[in-house]
């Protein structure tokens, strides 16, 4: 046996795995759920986010507008040219376009990309409206995609799970779905050093943000609330160990 896998090493037993994390906004998700899907995993590790569609779809209509702003056209122009991108109805894009428009018009479309309250509000906004039409529009895709990496021997790791029905459908997939907890005071502190912004009352207590507090269905909770390496390793080690347990004997490495 090779070092690091000999008999009694808990890291021995590492294969595929899938993985999901819950959590409101700076409270670790991604540190923590990539460390321990990275430690567990045999093999290539694919990351999927639900948040990828709103971000791309948002990003692409602050481009559409920037470009009619540098024409001189107006949001009629805007709406009209992120409809068609997007293939969606001009009247479910008008309210994004309103909604960004002097925004943009003052700090550029990187308004989205760049942690600003401005970009975070509207993804919060795209998110709900998309998800009001159609409960699934982001579960499908993201599913198909987790399907594929999983055949394909990747494990996979989807670190924003943000609505009851993401939960599901990844608990039925036989993701282990994990909850990360922190403190308002902390994750505060921490949007405050990442980002240099304190996001707004309602943008932490958006629907995205809470629809999970009470989810009755998470395998684990874990605190990271501590800004220390012993905290945050706590934390991971308790996800790994999860991992671990749910690997079939005759799958470990």
């Amino acid at each position: 046996m090779t070092a690091g896998h000999e008999r009694g090493d808990p890291l021995s037993r590492r294969s595929v795995v899938r993985l999901a994390v819950s959590g409101r906004m700076a409270a670790g998700k991604d540190t923590i759920a990539l460390e321990a899907a990275t430690r567990c995993s045999s093999g290539p590790l694919v990351v999927l986010r639900f948040g990828s569609g709103i971000v791309d779809e948002v990003d692409r209509t602050a481009a559409e507008i920037s470009r009619a702003q540098q024409a001189g056209s107006g949001p009629r122009s805007a709406v009209r040219s992120a409809a068609r991108l997007l293939e969606l109805a001009e009247e479910q894009v008008e309210p994004l376009v309103r909604r960004l428009w002097a925004e943009i018009a003052e700090h550029g479309a990187g308004i989205i990309r760049n942690r600003t309250a401005a970009g975070r509000g509207a993804m919060q906004y795209w998110g709900v409206a998309r998800r009001a039409d159609d409960p699934l529009v982001w579960v499908r895709s993201t599913l198909a995609a987790a399907r594929a990496a999983h055949a394909s021997g990747s494990s996979v790791v989807v670190p924003d799970v943000r609505s009851g029905a993401e939960a599901d459908a990844l608990r039925a997939e036989g993701f282990l779905l994990v909850r990360v907890n922190a403190s308002d005071d902390t994750r505060l502190r921490r949007l405050r050093q990442r980002d240099a912004l304190t996001p707004p009352p309602q943008a932490l207590e958006h629907v995205s943000e809470t629809e999970l507090d009470d989810y009755p269905h998470f395998a684990l909770q874990v605190d990271n609330d501590l800004e220390s390496e012993v905290s945050r390793s706590r934390a991971v080690e308790q996800v790994v160990r999860a991992l671990l347990e749910r690997i079939p004997a005759e799958n470990r490495g």
